[in-house]
């Protein structure tokens, strides 16, 4: 007997559920390697759904690689490091480095729907320009779709940008205009960022590594600082700082007159329990300029974002963009209005956020399985796990790891001072559950040759 929670109200396809469960179990080690699961009459009895519903589970979970059919025998669990073996072939790249999406997370048909929707009601509009603040009806949906996060704006305030990264730019480059002289970062944080704002002249302090001490630090800035946060599943540690600490965090910057900008490039991506509210819904979040984006896990490359500022950096922001970059292309802001007035975007961020989860749960239990003396704070949503390497410099961990065909990120990408870092930054966006766990068995073998 196999019991598997059923949600028939929930709206996830039933046999999505059992296969999703039995990840769980797999991934977790309950159901270890060469675990014969129940026949598909068998559980189908007991979990009151049809065979076919079942078949399907298992067929899927064969698609990934986690079991194997084996005709009237049945379906085994699959083995990790025993059947996958130490070495990757050559012809397969296992990517955790690249933040990239697979392509089962790309919603393709709608958006193939959308663009040919659009082109053939709205072709004018769609292949002229937009004004450097982004179309109106976007902006005022988008609004909207904020107030999902919690986040109160209006959407006079809302630009939309062609991606997070020219949004960040624009911001930095605003502040700067606007008197800002100092960017505070912490130690480990994106770092393309810390090179933005160098390139605006900004002076880039480093806040302590302890996250606790923050409201101290900034409880000494002045209104001529700014400081830079990714508070929601942080690139590359993948933490998430707590509300208490948040609200802190803000208070100092109401009395500092600091402004605050507020990374939110994963925070549409929550598969934890509890709700992570972003700074900008808060009560104290009056200097908080917010970044947001949900094209990172979906589709990249089409270059899709939003700010939400104050009213006072609006006008700055608008004659930076102007004179940088104008607007963003029209036909990507029709096709994200499509894609959220229809719910198919939605639908996408659903899919992606079940996706993570089973993926995260199983390259997590991999690491506790595989590499045990690793220590890791498991995420509560986005894309990245941030994995110590003890003994083992970053740049050397991921040297091992891609001579056996699995790609990294060394800690050292990510510090702002340069100095070596005994840890890799992993990331979950690429491939699948066994294909993650399968690549945890390479990096055991690769670094336990010391």
């Amino acid at each position: 007997m196999l019991e598997i929670p059923i949600h028939r109200e929930s709206g996830t396809p039933l046999y999505f559920q059992v296969a999703e469960h039995l990840r769980r179990l797999v991934s977790s080690g309950a159901l270890p390697p060469g675990t014969r699961l129940p026949g598909t009459r068998m559980l189908s009895g007991e979990l009151d759904v049809s065979r076919t519903t079942v078949m399907q589970a298992y067929a899927l979970l064969e698609s990934e690689g986690i079991v194997r059919l084996e005709g009237r025998r049945g379906a085994f669990v699959i083995g990790e490091c025993e059947e996958s073996g130490s070495q990757q072939p050559k012809e397969r790249i296992l990517d955790l480095a690249s933040g990239l999406p697979s392509m089962d997370l790309v919603p393709v048909k709608s958006i193939s729907r959308a663009l040919r929707d659009i082109l053939r009601t709205f072709p004018e509009a769609a292949l002229l320009g937009s004004p450097p603040e982004g179309l109106e009806p976007l902006r005022r949906v988008l609004v909207s779709h904020a107030a999902a996060r919690g986040i109160p704006a209006s959407w006079e305030n809302l630009f939309v940008t062609a991606g997070l990264q020219e949004g960040l730019a624009t911001l930095l480059k605003t502040l700067a205009v606007s008197g800002t002289q100092t960017l505070w970062v912490e130690p480990l944080t994106y770092p393309d960022a810390v090179l933005m704002a160098r390139n605006e002249r900004l002076e880039v302090r480093c806040l302590p590594e302890n996250p606790a001490e923050i409201p101290r630090i900034v409880s000494e800035m002045k209104p001529s600082d700014a400081l830079y946060l990714i508070p929601s599943f942080h690139n590359p540690l993948g933490r998430t700082l707590p509300l208490g600490l948040r609200r802190s965090i803000l208070a100092e910057t109401v009395r500092t007159g600091t402004w605050v900008i507020e990374d939110d490039a994963y925070g549409e991506l929550r598969y934890g329990e509890e709700s992570v509210p972003a700074l900008k819904s808060l009560p104290e979040a009056e200097r908080v300029l917010y970044l947001g984006s949900f094209s990172q896990v979906l589709f990249p490359g089409l270059r899709f974002g939003y700010m939400l500022l104050h009213p006072s950096l609006a006008e700055v922001a608008g004659a930076v963009r102007k004179i940088r970059t104008g607007g963003a292309s029209s036909l990507v802001q029709m096709l994200v209005l499509n894609l959220i007035e229809t719910g198919d975007l939605t639908r996408a961020l659903d899919t992606a956020r079940r996706q993570m989860a089973i993926r995260m749960e199983a390259l997590t239990g991999a690491i506790s399985r595989a590499l045990p003396g690793y220590p890791f704070l498991r995420p509560e949503g986005g894309i990245y796990l941030w994995l110590e390497t003890p003994g083992i410099a970053g740049k050397e961990a991921v040297s091992r790891a891609a001579q056996r065909g699995v790609r990294l990120s060394p800690g050292e990408e990510f510090s702002v001072s340069g100095k070596q870092v005994e840890a890799v930054r992993l990331s979950i966006s690429r491939h699948g559950a066994q294909a993650l766990a399968g690549a945890v068995c390479v990096m055991a073998s690769a670094w336990s040759e010391r």
